[in-house]
């Protein structure tokens, strides 16, 4: 309430798991911005559960979308498919590799809209042969004596 008062809107739970994470906040009128992310939240279903619930709080769903291109590609099904949808944060010319990695053209983002990717399934698939060249080496483990 003092953050509203001060004209700042309160936006998190990026990490909630299922919408049973984010109901006692909803009810306390905690956030202003609810901001799940596909990844932790139990899948496609639960998300859009989750945005309809929101929307009967009068919270507003904007999918937490920092990650990968297949993370991005889902949260633009879940932005595409939920009934009340208001914004997606999405990765921002932080590296090459995110548009590299997938056959997706998500294009650039022009005031504020991206292109929805037209393929099968999420529209997006991976490219094993650049996945491979971005491959890491397995990570030597130290064991100390005791």
């Amino acid at each position: 309430a003092l953050a509203n008062a001060k004209g700042i809107r309160m936006a998190g739970m990026e990490q909630g798991i299922r919408f049973e994470a984010f109901r006692p906040y909803c009810e306390a009128g905690a956030y202003d911005v609810m901001m799940p992310d596909v990844k932790y939240m139990g899948g496609l279903q639960e998300m859009l559960h989750a945005a309809d619930r929101f929307a009967l709080h009068g919270v507003q769903f904007s999918p937490h979308n920092p990650t990968g291109p297949i993370c991005h590609a889902a949260s633009l099904q879940l932005a595409a498919a939920a009934g009340s949808f208001d914004m997606l944060e999405l990765q921002f010319d932080e590296s090459p590799v995110f548009g590299q990695l997938v056959d997706a053209d998500f294009g650039p983002v022009v005031d504020g809209h991206c292109r929805f990717p037209a393929g099968a399934g999420l529209g997006a698939r991976l490219r094993d042969a650049e996945l491979e060249r971005h491959a890491m080496a397995p990570a030597l483990h130290m064991h100390i004596a005791t």
